[in-house]
């Protein structure tokens, strides 16, 4: 009993050898694009916040409209 797609029919004594044989993995979370997006955005709302910058939430778009507002009212580091 093997999986559908498999390369050799019937070769396997369960569909669980056949999935084994296939070396199925799951990937890292890591290499998830939206995992990596989210954290940019995260990092991104950290840094205004150690700058003294209070976006009005984690979406970049609220990030960095809040810190064009702070750089141009010359608020936030000013060791930046």
């Amino acid at each position: 009993m093997c999986s559908s797609g498999c390369p050799t029919p019937g070769a396997h004594t369960s569909w669980g050898d056949c999935i084994r044989a296939k070396q199925t993995q799951i990937g890292h979370m890591s290499v998830n694009t939206q995992y990596q997006n989210d954290q940019r955005e995260l990092n991104a709302y950290r840094e205004a916040r150690r700058q003294g910058i209070q976006p009005a939430g984690t979406k970049m778009r609220q990030i960095e409209s809040a810190v064009r507002g702070a750089n141009d009212s010359g608020v936030g580091d000013p060791w930046q």
